[in-house]
């Protein structure tokens, strides 16, 4: 089980506006640390987030070192997404293009970490030339039960270089060999009308993205992985696109 983390590295901090960081939420502040961290090259592994990643996922933010970090949305108390574009330099390119990552930053209400993911950011999903090959697309559904099988199969998680998956991304989902999955799906409106019954009229439930299937990949604790959570993304003809993966949020209790 991961433990939340602050984290402390204020010595790489010292040219930060002393007057913005008093205007600033926990979260906010953190999340400031951490990108401007990353866009330093700072060596990570000796700062408290070597509780959260291993070196496949060091050596992804290493990849970041100057690039240029833009916030994907308004952070909130409890998520920060940060989307990276690299430039010309030798860590920032991948297949010829310039690097394109997301992180994202998942934090407990006092503003402490307690996950942190790095993924191909949307802007650079792309269907690969086996996709576009594919005379007959599978629907989503049988796309995301073939991968997963994969997956824990142990067998070629790309089937065949249809889903597009990084060096860092194959390297987490290898740990799943061996373990079990579960395609997330919502509930039918029947259900839905059935639970409101009980539960009021303003229940909320689960809804896939509109251009993806989420899905979870578990393994035996014992063995000491925890779930992850894995979106597969999909273009309008329902070719794979991209994924991305993190710790399963539901799988994840953060330590006080």
């Amino acid at each position: 089980m991961k433990k939340a983390v602050c984290f402390s590295i204020a010595v790489l901090l010292a040219s930060a506006s002393q007057a913005g960081d008093r205007l600033e939420t926990p979260t906010a502040k953190n999340a400031r640390a951490i990108v401007h961290a990353i866009k330093k090259g700072a060596d990570l592994s000796g700062t408290d987030l070597a509780l959260l990643l291993d070196e496949v996922e060091f050596a992804e933010l290493a990849r970041l070192k100057g690039c240029t970090a833009s916030l994907g949305e308004e952070i909130q108390t409890n998520l920060a997404i940060y989307n990276w574009e690299c430039g010309d330099n030798p860590t920032g390119v991948e297949g010829g293009n310039a690097l394109k990552r997301t992180t994202t930053m998942r934090f407990k209400d006092d503003g402490s970490l307690f996950a942190l993911a790095v993924n191909p950011s949307k802007a650079s999903f792309a269907p690969t030339e086996a996709g576009l090959a594919m005379d007959k697309v599978p629907s989503r559904d049988e796309m995301a039960e073939n991968f997963s099988n994969a997956v824990i199969g142990g067998e070629d998680a790309t089937l065949g270089g249809v889903i597009p998956l990084t060096a860092s991304q194959l390297r987490q989902l290898g740990d799943y060999a061996g373990g079990t999955f579960n395609i997330i799906k919502p509930m039918s409106r029947r259900a839905k009308r059935k639970a409101r019954e009980v539960l009021g009229p303003q229940a909320t439930f689960y809804e896939r993205p509109q251009d993806g299937i989420d899905l979870t990949l578990m393994m035996d604790r014992a063995r000491g992985k925890e779930d992850k959570n894995v979106t597969l993304y999909f273009d309008r003809d329902d070719r794979p696109i991209g994924v991305h993966i993190e710790v399963s949020l539901l799988a994840v209790a953060p330590l006080p």
